[in-house]
This record gives C-alpha cells, structure tokens and sequence, in this order.
C-alpha cells in the first residue's frame, strides 16, 4: 500500500485541511477534491493552502468566504490551466536546463506550481472554447510526463461569473466601515482619543537610525564588479558571524566543491541551476561559495543524510526547513566524489542584536509620553483604478485629525504608476484653487497632482498633535528613484508641511525607545512564494503543530536571519516573463547599494506590506505588522492603528551590565487591523 493511500496519512491531512480551510467545516465533497490535490500535484496541506490565498486575492474574495465544493473545482481548475501554461512556455523558450527536473516528493515551492496571480489588464478574457463545451484530450493531456486528470462539463454560470472582476462600490457606500479585522493583543484595553491639547514635540523623538543622505545616490549606474563585490561581502559578512558563534576558524572553512575525505564547514549562497526559470526544488539547489573560500565555484546539494538542525528550526519549525535563492547558509557535510555535497548539518546563525534602553531614559520617557504611544499606519494605493479622487485618503486624514495620533505613517505608493489613468496620462486639475499648476498653459505634472490630491489632504491632519512619516514606494511616480534601496520624496517639491517627515525606502527608525523598521517592498510575497519546503527523510516526521506554521511566519523569521529587508537574489520575474527584474516581479535592486538595505538591530516593531491578508503577530519577540493596502484595484482595504504602552516600572525588568533594559514592545502594544 502506497503512502498517498495509508489511512494515517489521509487522516492527518483531513485534519490539517481542516485546520487551515476552517474555521467553518468544509463539506466532505470539498475536502476529497482539495486531497486529490495534494495527491495529483504533490503537495503539503500547508502549500496547498498558499495556493488557495493566491487564488482568492486574485478574485479579490473575503477571508471568510464559505468553501464549496464548485469552488474548489473552480480553483482545481485554475491551478490545471496555470500549470500547463507554464509548461507551454518551457517549451517556447528552448525547454528547461539541464538540471531543471521534477522535484521530489515531499519538496516545492510554498507557493506552488505557479509564480503570482494574474495581472488584470483590465480586458476581458478570451475563451479558446464556448463556456458549455468539454475540454478536448489533446489540451489536457500529460505534458512532459507532469499528471494531469480530465475536467467535468461544467455549466458556464459559476466558472464565468467569477473570472471577471466585481464593479467598484463606490466608497461613500462601502460595506461595513471602520470594522475591526483582526487585533494583536486583545486583553490590552484601546486608550481614548486625548482631551487635553497635546504637541507630538512634547511627546515623541524621531531619531533615523540610517545615514539617509547616503541613500541620495546615482540610480542605474550599476558596475559589474561593484555588483559582484557587494554579493560576495554578504557571505564574507556571515563568515565572520559564523566563525565568531561556533569558534570555527577561518581556515576550516573549506571550498564545497572539492572533493573531501571527512567532514568540512562550508558557507555561501542559495541558487538554482535551473536556466529556464531559476525556481528551486531539491534537484536544482546549489550553494555558490565566496571568491575568497571557493573562488565563486557552485556545487549540487542534497539533504538525504541531514543529521542535526539548529534549535531554532527544531523549536519552530519541527523537522523540517525552508530555502530561498539568495539565503546565505553555512553548511556541515562532505564532498564524496566532487560532484555533490552532502550535508549532515545545519548551523545556525546568531540572531540579531536585541533593541534595549537605558533603564532611566525609560523612566523618563514615561513621564513625557503619557498615556501611551498611539500610532496609525496606511499603505498605498490610496485611490481605485476608476479614478483619482484620493476619497479613502480625505477619510483617513479626518480620522488622525479626530483622533489625535502621536504618528501617522503613510507608505506608498501614492502616485501609482501602475494606475491606468496615470499610465495613460488621462486626468485633470483644478486649475483655480491654491494647489493650481504654475503655469497651466505647459501643463500639470505629477507634482502638481501630488500637491493637490495628497498633500491638501495631508494638511487636514492637526499639525500640532500628529507628526506625518512618508515613506515611498518603487510604484511612486513621483519618486526620481526607481531602483531599492529608494531615496525619500522631496518635501520642498511636494509643498509638504514642517510636521511631515519624509523618510527612505527601507528605513529603520525610534519614536522614542521603539525601533521600527519599514519598508515599502512586498518582500513577504516573493519569499513565500520562492522558498522550498524541505522535509528530510533522515529525521524524524515534523510533528502536527508545524503544518499550521503561517508560511508568512518563516518567511519574516528569514528576514530577521538574513539581516536584511530583501534577501532574496535574484528577485523572481513576473509571471511569464523570461529573466528577473521583468516588470510585475520583484523591485528593481542597486545591487552595489544594497548595503543600505541591511538590518543591524533586531527591531520592536516590522511594518512589511503585503498583497497578502493583513495581520499583526509576535514572530521572535518582534511585533509584526501587514497593514493591509488601503485600496485594492476592485476593493477598498485596511490599515492599522497601534498603541503602545509604558513601561512598568513595578515589574522588576531586569537590567545589563551597561543599564540597558530590553524593549519588549510584544508585550505591551495592542494592535487593531481596520477595515476601510
């Protein structure tokens, strides 16, 4: 009897389906179907549950959507037609590379088969067939020996409704307003709005913990050997953190692509030796090395004979471990024959630098931030793709003038450029207000529509009570910077006020003894979607607990790891695009600049936006935060409100040798995920 038919297996993934799929019990029909998933395409439950987040953000359904068993059909059947076009464009390029094979079983991507959801390019879709007519052999045969099951008729009531995008509500009658989503500390109680009139001068400190001058440089003015200098000083980096943890020294670090008759510690770089698309499975991982270790060379991995993990997998993550392209690791195993290298273990790498005061500058930050730090948080597009009125804006900024908080942060993008009617140049100004073009004979330019759409907006904000952060984002046209790291909008340009702070992309920040680190790319995204999922069969099976482990858990616990906002390398393309860097896939990097990009300091609080579902959680003692993007291209969306409290002084906190007393923000701060 095969694995795929053992009872205790179906058992397990029925309850981890449930799990993942609940809370709402799905019907028996639903779960066969999502089980011959998992049997057909080879996948975790865990994996298969990313699928079906992609596929829902695509067609923009609720997070509590009942799951039916047409709908899983519907969602079988959009997994089948993105796989088969996936081969059909391997098979235009040239075919795969020479190592580029099936993975196996038990290893993929987390999120799948397929890279990202469709672009919706605003026009309707073509149909190679009439809705009522069954899909021919021919087009669902097996293709390059990847399975593949026939489709029932199906009638065109369900399948066509729900691929073309629902009408904008219009935002004066959108349902069910200012609904608390989610909430990260809910025993906390939610302080009131202040009474007494406050400045945030009195109240807050904002200290940039980067050199933001040094983010003003030359954009697209790469060299080669500035870009190969600055990849290969990442793995020097992690060398000496190594060396320093484990008390290796540097001459036992040895070159993995030598042959070796014992054990060797080797340390680079996560890649894929696949040419047609560099996405990973267990066949195509290797380990690039640095030039001072193993002159840059590559070599085959393969995990068959891993014995030991480090405690920190073994503690979060059960038996098992993910990669990425880009990850930087050190590696103990051997090289038996010089064409692979066989790893026996995984070191761990030291975690970042916890965020800690002095114990009196605490006490004295209770005394001058009473009551509590309160900040608001919103993430662009700020308008629909039907037009650029900025309505949800005007809501938001009334809402900080109502309420009162010490910050507003507003990441970007503001000026979308990905917006049709700013990628058409289609829209008007007033040309008679005090926002008015200087000369309207020339023309408006975007800085006159940022001037009159956001920054009057912004100005509804008390100046006095609320400092205002902005923080860009690639997509923004009017950022001259196009390329992350990403240099800070122009406040003199974009007639921005003296309570406006505008800061870098990435940046990391204190209001007063809170470490914040922002960023405006969807790193979350791309790495959920890039990592591989590796279950060792050496070790024993991963307990039930880990199958639940968010997939957007591990990838913020790689981020803290790799000490960086964006580490994978090369970012993936977008789907259906030949190389990396294509538009729709991941930022554009300044390889040489992406130093800039780097963590130094384990951080109280992450702001990391996503297209995923928005939430706020402790990941390794930091709170996370995915506020949501305030408006979808169909939709209106969320944003977040957080509060963060004193400290206690009665606690007893205990204090360093150098007076230094730990942050510990998760423990103190309630955050609210709020709809639109």
């Amino acid at each position: 009897m095969s694995t795929e038919d053992d009872p205790a297996t179906t058992t397990t993934a029925t309850s981890a389906l449930a799990e993942l799929f609940g809370p709402a019990p799905l019907p028996p029909a639903a779960t066969d179907e999502l089980q011959s998933m998992l049997r057909l395409y080879k996948l975790t439950p865990e994996e298969l549950f990313f699928k079906w987040e992609s596929y829902s953000l695509k067609l923009n359904y609720d997070a509590d959507i009942n799951i039916s068993v047409d709908l899983v059909r519907d969602f079988k059947r959009d997994v089948q037609q993105m796989l088969e076009a996936e081969v059909r464009g391997k098979r235009a390029a040239g075919g795969a590379g020479p190592r580029a094979v099936k993975a196996e079983a038990g290893a993929g991507d987390a999120l799948g088969l397929f890279d990202t959801p469709r672009k919706n390019t605003g026009t309707k879709r073509k149909y190679d067939r009439t809705p009522f007519e069954a899909p021919s052999s021919k087009k669902y045969a097996a293709n390059d020996g990847i399975a593949s099951s026939p489709l029932p008729v199906r009638t065109p009531m369900k399948s066509l409704s729900i691929s073309q995008p629902p009408p904008i509500t219009p935002f004066s009658k959108r349902p069910s307003p200012y609904t608390i989503r989610e909430t990260f500390n809910s025993h906390l109680s939610k302080p009131d709005p202040p009474t007494d009139p406050t400045t945030f001068s009195t109240r807050i400190r904002l200290t940039a913990n980067v050199d933001v001058k040094k983010f003003s440089y030359r954009p697209m003015y790469q060299k080669q050997y500035e870009s190969s200098r600055t990849l290969d000083d990442k793995i020097e980096a992690f060398l000496s953190l190594i060396s320093d943890t484990h008390n290796i020294p540097f001459d036992e670090f040895t070159d993995p692509s030598s042959a070796s008759p014992g054990d060797v510690v080797a340390i680079g770089r996560i890649c894929s030796d696949s040419v047609s698309d560099g996405k990973l499975n267990q066949a195509s991982l290797v380990l690039e090395s640095c030039r001072r270790v193993g002159a840059g060379s590559r070599i085959p991995l393969k995990f068959d004979k891993l014995e030991k993990l480090p405690e920190s997998f073994t503690g979060k993550e059960g038996n098992s471990f993910s990669l990425f392209p880009g990850q930087i690791v050190a590696l103990r195993g051997v090289n038996p024959n010089g064409k692979f290298f066989s790893v026996k273990e995984i070191l761990g790498i030291p975690p970042l630098p916890i965020a800690a005061s002095q114990q009196q500058d605490l006490l004295a930050t209770n005394q001058k931030c009473v009551g509590g730090l309160r900040v608001m948080i919103a993430v662009g597009p700020y308008t629909t793709h039907d037009n650029l009125d900025y309505e949800p804006l005007t809501e938001l900024c009334e809402r900080a003038r109502d309420s009162k908080p010490d910050v507003l942060i507003l990441l970007g993008p503001f000026i979308d450029i990905d917006h049709p009617m700013i990628a058409e140049g289609d829209f008007d100004l007033d040309t008679t207000g005090d926002d008015a073009p200087d000369d309207p004979e020339i023309g408006a330019t975007l800085e006159d529509l940022f001037r009159q759409r956001i920054s009057s907006k912004i100005r509804i904000v008390d100046a006095n009570a609320t400092m205002v952060i902005l923080i860009p984002s690639t997509r923004d046209a009017v950022s001259k910077h196009i390329s992350f790291p990403q240099e800070a909008l122009s406040k003199r340009n974009l007639e921005l006020g003296k309570h406006v702070k505008c800061l870098p992309n990435p940046v990391v920040f204190s209001l007063n003894e809170v470490v914040v680190a922002a960023t405006t790319v969807d790193t979350l995204f791309d790495l959920c979607r890039a990592q591989i999922l590796i279950h060792p069969t050496s070790l024993p099976p991963a307990p039930q607990s880990t199958i639940s482990i968010p997939p957007t858990n591990r990838a913020l616990r790689h981020i803290l790891t790799q000490r960086a906002f964006y580490p994978l390398f090369p970012p993936p393309p977008a789907p259906g695009a030949a190389s990396a860097g294509a538009g729709g896939g991941g930022p554009p990097l300044d390889l040489p600049h992406l130093w800039l990009a780097d963590l130094n300091i384990l951080p109280d609080v992450l702001i990391f936006p996503s297209q995923l579902d928005a939430f706020a959680r402790a990941v390794d003692s930091v709170v996370a935060v995915n506020p949501g993007r305030v408006c979808r291209k169909a939709g209106y969306g969320t944003f977040v409100e957080m509060w963060i409290g004193g400290r206690d002084e009665d606690k007893g906190e205990e204090v360093s040798k150098e007076g230094k007393v730990e942050h510990k923000v998760w423990e103190r701060a309630r955050v609210d995920v709020i709809g639109v």
